[in-house]
């Protein structure tokens, strides 16, 4: 366990770690507005929309038979205009501003598919709506991508780097957990989530890939590091600085919930004390702390970087009113505020096979309980300890109350979590001799 003399140094590093990564950060936006040309992107935009690929439709039904939410073309074409048509405007102002198209229009409707259609074909883009919000990281990936090709290999190399990322992830969880770790994490994730949709919304697409590489290369880093070291610490912050580079507050809990996990697992594995999983306990909440640190930062150093544009008390009210509207807007206000009522939106969204997964476990380590007397019930503590990271969805989706009633598609993703961790630490549990059942007579 880090003693407290250790915090300072620890931040301190973390703190050149964002230094360092705001400043790739600028380069890399800049390199991607500055080096690409517009005028090859919406060459290869018209002939996606002359194809099909891209239609004036915001929530189309995908081939999956995903609709609505689970098929959002809304955030991909808000992302495609984005800087698109303003090369008479300064670098600094393109870095910062990340200005899109949806001003109304007389004859349009208010959507960004339906504009960029018909920008698109006009060949005249209007993005004049600045969104500082974010750091819009699938700049950086979707401007040179466009530059050279259709929409449609786009998605193609989507699918491509997303089952890569997941294959990586997977691979990492069957070296700790077992072969079995493969079914348990791809039949929620494919039973229950728009996965297979995914690769047709770019910016969906790159949240869920920087989520599996950073799962995998924190499995793969805990193998032969403890979770209480420093650099770990460090690691565990870069990993939330680069989620919030490439996230659009999809679902941030999904990384430091299961990153909590993996190193409460290492504690359970190493050791049977009680003491010694507390101290992975401690070391779990770390972790996910200096995540979302690292994560917050990020984030709110966009708003910094905006004031050498735009004036302080803009950026203020603009961050004012986005934390407002997340947390307890008008959509909470209108459904109540009753205890809970986020948490049933996103499980609502991910349906039963969640809850019938986590009963399955539960009935799993009961029966094991049962079986093995005191030493079963000493598993069903460690294991509820191991467990504990899935308070962090909750509270995340409790605090951020209006974005997940209004997008429960997106806050559900982490609730998966409730089907695939238990059953990775059952998993973890079968694979430690000290918790196998005693032999037949």
């Amino acid at each position: 366990m880090h003693r407290l003399g250790e915090i300072p140094r620890i931040l301190a590093l973390c703190a050149v770690c964002l230094a360092g990564l705001i400043v790739l950060f600028l380069a890399a936006q800049a390199a991607s507005l500055a080096l690409v040309k517009d005028k090859s992107i919406i060459a290869h935009l018209r002939a996606s929309v002359a194809a099909g690929v891209i239609t004036a439709q915001d929530f189309p039904t995908s081939a999956y038979g995903h609709a609505g939410l689970n098929n959002d073309k809304f955030t991909d074409c808000l992302a495609i205009s984005t800087n698109l048509g303003n090369e008479d405007r300064s670098l600094l102002y393109r870095v910062t501003a990340m200005p899109y198209v949806l001003t109304p229009r007389e004859g349009l409707p208010q959507s960004p598919c339906a504009m960029l259609v018909k920008d698109v074909q006009e060949r005249r883009m209007h993005p004049d709506i600045p969104y500082f919000r974010y750091w819009h990281g699938h700049q950086i990936y979707l401007r040179p991508m466009l530059s050279g090709m259709t929409l449609d290999r786009v998605h193609v190399c989507n699918a491509m780097l997303l089952v890569f990322s997941l294959a990586f992830m997977i691979a990492q969880l069957m070296r700790r957990f077992g072969a079995m770790a493969a079914p348990v994490v791809l039949i929620p994730l494919m039973t229950n989530t728009h996965i297979l949709t995914t690769p047709t919304s770019t910016v969906h697409a790159l949240s869920w890939i920087t989520a599996f590489m950073s799962i995998g290369v924190m499995a793969r880093w805990l193998e032969n590091r403890p979770a209480s070291a420093q650099t770990t610490a460090v690691l565990a912050f870069a990993l939330g600085c680069v989620g919030a580079f490439f996230d659009l507050l999809f679902s941030p809990p999904f990384v430091p919930t299961f990153i909590a996990f993996l190193a409460l697992s290492a504690a359970a594995r190493q050791t049977a004390r009680r003491d010694g999983v507390h101290d992975g306990l401690y070391d779990a909440m770390q972790l996910a702390f200096v995540w979302f640190l690292g994560f917050g930062l990020t984030w709110i150093s966009k708003w910094v970087l905006a004031t050498a544009v735009f004036s302080v008390p803009d950026v203020i009210a603009n961050l004012t009113d986005a934390i407002g509207r997340r947390s307890f807007g008008d959509d909470s206000i209108s459904q109540g505020r009753t205890m809970f009522s986020a948490t049933a939106a996103a499980l609502t969204a991910l349906r039963a096979e969640v809850i019938a997964w986590g009963a399955a476990v539960a009935v799993l380590i009961g029966g094991i309980a049962a079986a093995t007397g005191k030493l079963g019930w000493r598993i069903v503590g460690l294991t509820a300890l191991t467990l504990t990271p899935l308070l962090i969805p909750v509270v995340w989706v409790e605090v951020l109350r209006d974005h997940t009633i209004v997008h429960p598609n997106f806050a559900a993703r982490s609730f998966i979590l409730f089907a695939i961790l238990p059953m990775l630490a059952a998993l973890s549990l079968h694979e430690q001799p000290q918790y196998k059942l005693p032999a037949a007579g």
